[in-house]
């Protein structure tokens, strides 16, 4: 394997930026400072783990822990905003990573066919919170798990319903993937009573805490 230095590495990453495209002379300036800030900043990702985590930021995400990483170097940076801005691009690694073990995500044309309706129904769904979506690099994108090869999970809808509407994607995420409490037996998640063949005792009992968190964001 062909070891690379990073001035070569932020070479690389700045000649995709610009293609092919000719340069005038200020741009090749630029592009060399960029070169030299993105050298600056190699080592602070030596950890294979932390340059993975980077790797699979979209690219939006990965200017901004770029970004956090430069404030991080600056003496006149305070430790709370520091504090922050890392705290916000773990976050955002964390939930990407587990978007891709639940299944990953599709885009619009893809729930378009699997629902058989329009692009534009699509997203008034969305705006309707009757599908869970989120943006990555400008587009929605919708987590796999709550479609089946012919339309949504039995009951998604209700259980969206029963949300409020002010609940967003991360949270109904959240609330799809986290065990409920069951005083007879061994805890399942909404998505584990969706695919199943559940009773409709644990059904009421799904739609009952979808409601309930509503009201709490609601209060």
């Amino acid at each position: 394997m062909r070891a690379y230095t990073s001035g070569q590495v932020s070479g690389g990453f700045m000649s995709t930026m610009t293609g092919s495209r000719q340069l005038n002379e200020l741009q090749v300036l630029l592009q060399k400072r960029f070169d030299s800030m993105l050298s600056a900043l190699m080592p602070e990702f030596a950890e294979k783990a932390k340059a993975s985590d980077a790797l699979v930021l979209p690219d939006s995400e990965l200017f901004q822990l770029l970004y956090s990483t430069v404030l991080e170097n600056s003496a006149r940076t305070p430790e709370r905003e520091l504090r922050k801005l890392k705290r916000r691009a773990e976050n955002l690694s964390a939930f990407y990573k587990h978007i891709e073990q639940l299944g990953g995500v599709i885009k619009v044309g893809d729930v378009a066919d699997i629902l058989g309706i329009s692009r534009q129904a699509v997203n008034l769904r969305v705006k309707g919170n009757k599908l869970i979506a989120f943006k990555k690099n400008s587009d929605h994108v919708f987590p796999l798990f709550q479609f089946t090869e012919g339309g949504l999970l039995p009951h998604f809808e209700e259980v969206m319903k029963a949300m409020h509407s002010d609940i967003g994607p991360v949270a109904r995420i959240s609330f799809m993937t986290t065990p409920l409490a069951h005083p007879r037996g061994k805890s399942k998640t909404p998505l584990e009573i969706m695919r199943e063949d559940s009773s409709s005792e644990d059904i009421s009992a799904m739609l009952r805490a979808a409601q309930q968190l509503g009201e709490q964001i609601a209060a």
